[in-house]
């Protein structure tokens, strides 16, 4: 019988240049197993912290973006959306946790062996560059908000 659970968590990452955000997008390693070569935000397990002990969703997200581009969050929110996918091998509808980060504008980024290259995008370029069509979706939301479109509310900002 298919499970559901909340194994992963979706971040996208953005700084503003001008007052108009860009939009960081991560080019995948080709070497890497799992989802080789696509352009997507940042992505990751949420992992158990001791026996019987698991990080929350926002620690995860935290700590996957240190890991894969080593910067942490100027402002930081939980985007009004929760991803979904069917993961065959487990067996899994998995439910993901959305975040939203925002970094310095001049922040350099180093990038961990997961990811070839990233790229600041504006809106049109990064929906246009996206692999999935759920991070499209995500971004269309996320733009929404940081635009003025949509007001998310006062529990969304960490």
């Amino acid at each position: 019988m298919v499970k559901v659970a909340s194994l992963f968590i979706e971040l996208c990452v953005f700084k503003s240049e001008n007052g108009q955000p860009r939009y960081l997008v991560l080019h995948r390693s080709k070497t890497e197993k799992v989802f080789p070569g696509i352009f997507q935000f940042i992505t990751g397990a949420i992992d158990s912290k001791s026996e019987g002990e698991v990080e929350t969703a926002i620690e995860a997200a935290k700590r996957e973006m240190f890991e894969e581009i080593n910067l942490k969050p100027k402002k930081f929110w939980v985007v009004p959306y929760i991803n979904q996918f069917y993961s065959q091998c487990k067996d899994v509808v998995n439910l993901s946790p959305v975040f939203l980060a925002e970094v310095e504008n001049d922040e350099p980024i180093t990038l961990s062996d997961e990811h070839q290259s990233f790229e600041w995008m504006d809106y049109d370029a990064a929906i246009k560059k996206l692999s999935w069509y759920s991070q499209r979706k995500i971004l269309q939301i996320i733009n929404s908000y940081l635009t003025g479109v949509d007001d998310w509310g006062e529990n969304t900002n960490l």
